[in-house]
């Protein structure tokens, strides 16, 4: 699930892997912060379903 959220949303904010080559340390950062958000929603899905 955290796979597919990751690409879904690298896709909507334009973030290509042919990016990764020419501005790894933005791309990097960019994924980072894609992943963290992404924790953060499905933390919050399963702490409000208990």
């Amino acid at each position: 699930m955290l796979e597919r959220l990751i690409e879904q949303m690298a896709a909507q904010e334009g973030i290509m892997k042919s990016r990764k080559e020419a501005q790894s340390l933005e791309w990097v950062g960019r994924m980072n912060s894609i992943r963290s958000r992404i924790e953060e929603i499905i933390l919050r899905d399963v702490i409000l379903t208990l």
